[in-house]
């Protein structure tokens, strides 16, 4: 079965054949009056729909023969030649090719009433190459951001230039078993350390937990917070991370990192 383009080829070679023979001219005739060298064996090849003919050709083609461009395609049928698209249909198919945007912002700044991404990360939307699987509602929904952790935390376990991707397009479910309690960022009423907007976990509905690693739990309840998103996917950056340095560099986020001798913990 025929390709679209083949379809395509084959159909404008028949139709160069059909008013190439109504001039009376043969296949050699009109190879040796275009500009490029043409042989009769191009020509042949382009009347059987073998080779597609560049535009250039093309042009000289229905000089020759004393026709147009459209003249070409005008006897295409509907099955050969596609229906137009719309400026909307275009932009659609655009969209779908294009890779998922994720703002990232840091932690301090995700307390403001406006806050200014510093950065965007890009996840493929390449088949087998997404964060989430093709069918997966949040590959769409553009709802996933991105928060650079700054502090150290017990209770969701989070260091300094961990990158937390979240999205507020689902809601968490809570447990209260640690091991799946849901991790969520939330932003509060009052700063706690410094900043309103924490990493914590979401064990009992409508209260959450928080644990900075030099403090006790917290525990907030009610309208003492608001949800900012679920956390999707957590990653800690290792050392030789190129981002983890841009962030270090560029923004003083640094993660302590000691190098720990097993001799003294056995």
């Amino acid at each position: 079965m025929l390709t679209q383009n083949e379809s395509l080829n084959l159909s404008v070679g028949q139709r160069i054949s059909e008013l190439r023979k109504k001039k009376g001219l043969s296949q050699s005739e009109l190879a040796s009056r275009l500009s490029h060298r043409r042989t009769q064996a191009w020509v042949s090849n382009v009347e059987s729909g073998r080779r597609q003919v560049g535009h250039g050709d093309l042009f000289e083609i229905a000089s020759i023969l004393e026709t147009t461009l459209s003249g070409f395609y005008s006897y295409l049928s509907p099955a050969t030649v596609s229906a137009p698209k719309s400026f909307s249909e275009m932009l659609s198919e655009l969209e779908a090719r294009l890779p998922i945007e994720m703002p990232v912002y840091l932690q301090s700044d995700l307390g403001d009433p406006d806050p200014k991404p510093i950065d965007f990360q890009y996840s493929s939307a390449v088949p087998g190459r997404t964060i989430f699987a093709d069918n997966h509602p949040l590959t769409h929904s553009g709802s996933l951001k991105v928060m650079i952790v700054e502090q150290h935390y017990t209770s969701p376990k989070m260091d300094p230039t961990d990158l937390l991707t979240f999205t507020s397009a689902v809601l968490p479910v809570p447990d209260p078993d640690d091991r799946i309690a849901e991790r969520i960022i939330v932003q509060l009423e009052e700063p706690l350390d410094g900043l309103v907007v924490h990493p914590g976990l979401s064990k009992k509905p409508g209260e959450v937990e928080i644990t900075l690693s030099h403090s006790e739990k917290a525990v907030f309840k009610g309208d003492d917070y608001k949800i900012l998103g679920v956390i999707a996917v957590r990653r800690t950056l290792y050392r030789a991370s190129i981002i983890r340095t841009w962030i270090q560099r560029k923004h003083g986020i640094i993660k302590d990192e000691r190098l720990i001798d097993r001799r003294f913990t056995e």
